[in-house]
């Protein structure tokens, strides 16, 4: 039997001081980087993040058998990490075995593993090729050229990059430009390893975009700290876009930023009429209340190459809000913690909001025209996503009945969640 929870009611009237996680994006990265660096600098303000604690806590001893749960990111940072770079695990053998969840299992992690192979990397599959487990024999590698005729996620190219100056020929990788994808991520790698000092040299040709790092010797600064998450930021926008009136205070996000869900900020204030006040501690959010917004008729097109891990926030906002729009580039939501469209597809249907994929343009059109919020308890699915959960969490401003089936979920990447969201609440 299911236990559900209920979520708190959210008062129309917001006004709070909000502390949002730091980015695990960043601190996933800084953390690959500490350890080839030998732990020669630290790491402040770390994330909570669940995925960054247990990528914290594998890196601390290797274990043989590394169970990296549902976490996509500790999976694809560690399959190059450990394969190019000999490592010593807690058995004093150099051989590893990586397993995950069911579902990060079926994430695509086969075009890395033969793009690796190809130059030299030992790694073998346990049971079905293309999934987890897999095996590897850490070893040293020299590097070389890896190339990708298809592209599922932008996180190999991070992976290998985060590696490449620590190789003696470093690396270089290459891709079509058409299967770039989520390049914002890639971009943000490349920020961070600039500011530690290592470059990163970025071509083109009429069809071809390549990544080369040289192998490099530095000494890093000593500390670097990390920057508040656009990602968790994005829920506060959708409920001040929801509200009535907000003043939402979020210290400690840094604009202009890096990461490619900073694009909420312009997004917001066009469509949401939510303007972004950038102060010296961090931003603070202010519902306008203003005739100007853009006529509900328009169908709006949005393009989330850059920034899909925040389509679910955008969806249930234009839903809720009783909009028409069109989002193309989402493809990566099929494979995400889960298939993100279809949750959507199937729990906005239960406020009459229609979502339909076109999967040959890969276009997500939505219609809140019909929006209907029921008077009776309404029982939200989470489908162990974090991402689907927190957004689904502003139907609270409607109804006092909201439930869902997990509120842990949210401990993959922003634990406070809940207890944040229980500081704006009134019953209704």
């Amino acid at each position: 039997m299911i236990e559900y929870y209920l979520l708190p009611s959210i008062s129309c009237n917001l006004s709070a001081t909000i502390i949002v996680p730091s980015s695990k994006s960043e601190t996933n990265r800084f953390l690959i980087l500490q350890h080839l660096f030998g732990n020669a600098f630290c790491i402040h303000n770390s994330s909570v993040a669940n995925d960054s604690i247990l990528l914290t806590k594998i890196l601390k001893n290797i274990p043989t058998i590394i169970d990296v749960e549902d976490a996509g990111t500790c999976l694809r940072f560690l399959i190059p990490f450990l394969a190019l770079k000999q490592h010593v695990n807690s058995d004093n053998s150099s051989v590893f075995t990586i397993k995950g969840s069911e579902r990060l299992s079926l994430r695509p992690i086969k075009e890395l593993v033969q793009a690796l192979q190809n130059i030299g990397a030992e790694i073998a599959y346990v049971d079905k090729i293309g999934q987890l487990p897999i095996t590897i024999t850490s070893k040293n590698n020299r590097g070389g050229i890896l190339k990708f005729s298809h592209l599922p996620s932008s996180q190999f190219i991070s992976a290998l990059l985060l590696v490449g100056a620590f190789l003696p020929d470093g690396i270089c990788v290459q891709l079509p430009i058409t299967e770039l994808l989520s390049e914002s991520y890639i971009q943000l790698t490349i920020y961070i390893l600039q500011t530690i000092g290592i470059v990163v040299h970025t071509s083109y040709t009429a069809s071809i975009i390549s990544y080369t790092i040289l192998p490099q010797k530095l000494i890093p600064a000593p500390s670097y700290t990390i920057t508040g998450d656009w990602s968790g930021a994005s829920y506060w926008y959708l409920l001040a876009a929801l509200s009535h009136t907000a003043a939402i205070a979020l210290p400690y996000l840094c604009y202009p930023s890096m990461q490619g869900d900073a694009a909420i900020v312009d997004l917001a204030a066009t469509y949401w009429q939510v303007e972004t006040e950038i102060t010296e501690q961090g931003v603070i959010l202010h519902k306008k209340n203003t005739t100007s917004q853009k006529e509900d008729s328009i169908n709006t097109v949005i393009d989330a190459k850059n920034f899909p891990d925040i389509v679910p926030t955008l969806v249930v906002g234009f839903g809720l809000l009783g909009k028409k729009t069109t989002i193309c580039n989402v493809k990566t939501l099929l494979v995400k913690e889960c298939n993100r469209i279809e949750a959507l597809q199937t729990e906005l249907a239960k406020l009459n909001i229609h979502v339909h994929y076109d999967m040959l343009d890969d276009i997500l059109y939505v219609d809140g025209s019909k929006l209907i919020i029921p008077t009776t308890p309404i029982y939200f699915c989470t489908y162990d996503d974090h991402r689907i959960a927190m957004s689904l969490a502003a139907v609270g401003l409607f109804s006092s009945q909201v439930y869902v089936d997990s509120v842990a979920v949210v401990n993959k990447s922003y634990p406070d969640f809940w207890n944040q969201l229980s500081t704006t609440a009134f019953p209704l």
